[in-house]
């Protein structure tokens, strides 16, 4: 697997994106997006080959939670493609001993293709996102 990008939770989006830009890091791509299922306010800076994902809950998001809301401003997830997302969680829950946070589902800031998070002992809290196909 390779990584997509890093989740990099924000408070305010657009003090951070202007902030991001000021400083040279990267370039924005795209425009903001407002995920509705989980209140995110979403967007990417390509930073060369990187991806940046500024993702900033909006009142009532839960899918952040408290703990991560309390943080303020901070990367919090690296996110990697796979193959196949289904057998990818069954190896990464089966051989790896990681757990599943949050079941497959489209995300509509990368185009409707499905990502799902885990959690693992040695890494901590990541993301998986299936590549096109």
């Amino acid at each position: 697997m390779k990584i997509h990008h890093i989740g990099y939770l924000v408070q305010d989006i657009d003090r951070s994106i202007h902030a991001f830009l000021k400083w040279g890091i990267g370039r924005m791509v795209g425009n903001i997006i407002f995920d509705k299922e989980r209140l995110l306010d979403i967007a990417f800076i390509s930073a060369g080959e990187m991806l940046i994902e500024l993702v900033s809950p909006r009142e009532g998001s839960v899918d952040i939670g408290e703990g991560l809301k309390q943080l303020k401003n901070t990367p919090y997830h690296l996110c990697f493609e796979c193959d196949h997302i289904e057998k990818t969680i069954d190896r990464l829950v089966m051989d790896d001993k990681c757990i599943l946070i949050k079941e497959p589902q489209p995300a509509i800031a990368i185009g409707g293709r499905d990502v799902a998070f885990l959690y693992s002992g040695e890494i901590g809290l990541f993301e998986i996102i299936e590549m096109d196909k």
